[in-house]
């Protein structure tokens, strides 16, 4: 009759470096997923932005369209022109802020990634 034997031996040598590098990966991976959130957070609040200066621009077209109406209808009253002329210089100011805000955003600072 024959005997066949098979053994099997583990040397846990290379297995704790394997095991240390999947972890090193999946820590790795986990860091990279949260820059990858903040990075869409990031384009959705652009968006909103981009929205917003959009709509900013659609009411600064009426607010002009209406302020061409009021000094064709004030031609003669120089208070009522100064006046319109103002509140035009007030709307100017408010649009500066949003463009400077919209063009010069905080600076984000990356996520550091550990190196093996």
């Amino acid at each position: 009759m024959f005997n066949i034997r098979h053994d099997h031996y583990l040397h846990s040598d290379g297995q704790d470096q394997t095991v240390a590098l999947l972890k090193q990966l999946l820590t790795g991976q986990g860091k990279l997923m949260a820059t990858l959130d903040d990075l869409k957070a990031a384009d959705v609040a652009e968006d909103a932005k981009i929205d917003a200066l959009i709509q900013a621009h659609k009411d600064l077209k009426a607010a002009v369209a209406d302020l061409t109406a009021q000094v064709a209808a004030a031609a003669q009253d120089p208070a009522k022109i100064q006046e319109l002329v103002d509140a035009a210089n007030a709307k100017a100011a408010a649009i500066d802020a949003e463009l400077a805000a919209v063009v010069s955003p905080p600076v984000v600072e990356p996520v550091p990634v550990d190196n093996p």
